[in-house]
């Protein structure tokens, strides 16, 4: 696993901000719910559609509905047409380098949602390997009911839990080999027992490069005092000296159905 990372470049000076909190979650997975909650924390995260927080107040949608300006800087194609299910074919080799991954996301306390988890290795790279990154994996009850949730969201179009680092190797420029040049990489293309395998495989990948203390995993399935404790109290860990207190507000359980992002 640790050989899909790309090397460390010690070239290269390391983030001298605050640790980045990167949304390894997949889509559907409660990134939109976390983006909200991110934001009862007065801090700033850029969203697959919206930008989120206080500091840079929630945008209007592109003209061409999605991805976020950040986002696209990164990426090949600049309009959302084929990015949900193909952000790692879409992705800019020359543009997802560690320093211009870190100066597209300055000014941000978070970066969530697609292209983060497709592209997880380059923006864990990006931040010192970990180092310099707070770690918060969201996920559903069992990867059975995420495939449900993100088979509803995009009729089977989004792109399957593979992870291609953008600077590997076989690079995410390069069109889709072996089995999956095939039989496609939507989610269609698979069977929900192929797709759990990926999706698990994706889990592990994040729990096994990532230092336990700067890992939170999240399921939205607990109550919400449990989930706001452990945000709260990760958060209060990984960026010091800044501290976070359990809302009491109830945890806001949004979906891009709702308009909320």
């Amino acid at each position: 696993l640790l050989t899909l990372l790309p090397p460390a470049n010690y070239s290269e000076p390391l983030h001298p901000g605050p640790p980045m909190i990167l949304g390894a979650g997949l889509g559907s997975s409660g990134t939109t719910s976390l983006a909200e909650a991110l934001e009862t924390f007065n801090l700033t995260s850029v969203h697959f559609k919206r930008v989120y927080g206080p500091k840079k107040g929630r945008s209007r949608y592109s003209a061409a509905g999605f991805p976020v300006k950040v986002y696209s800087s990164l990426l090949k194609s600049k309009t959302g047409n084929g990015l949900l299910h193909s952000p790692m074919r879409e992705c800019d080799a020359r543009m997802s380098t560690p320093s211009t991954i870190r100066s597209s996301l300055a000014g941000f306390d978070a970066a969530l949602d697609t292209p983060v988890p497709e592209l997880f290795a380059d923006f864990f790279a990006a931040y010192g390997h970990g180092s310099k990154a707070a770690v918060i994996l969201t996920e559903r009850s069992s990867a059975e009911s995420w495939i449900l949730r993100r088979w509803s969201f995009c009729d089977g179009d989004c792109f399957v839990p593979l992870l291609r680092p953008c600077s590997s190797p076989s690079n995410a420029s390069a069109p889709p080999s072996g089995e999956a040049a095939r039989r496609g990489t939507a989610l269609r293309d698979w069977s929900v027992a192929e797709i759990a395998v990926m999706y698990r495989a994706y889990h592990d990948f994040v729990r096994c490069v990532t230092p336990p203390s700067r890992l939170l995993e999240l399921n939205f399935s607990k109550p919400d005092r449990e989930i706001w404790q452990s945000l709260a109290l990760f958060l209060s860990s990984t960026l010091r000296p800044r501290r976070f207190s359990t809302p009491t507000r109830p945890f806001p359980h949004a979906t891009y159905s709702q308009g909320k992002g």
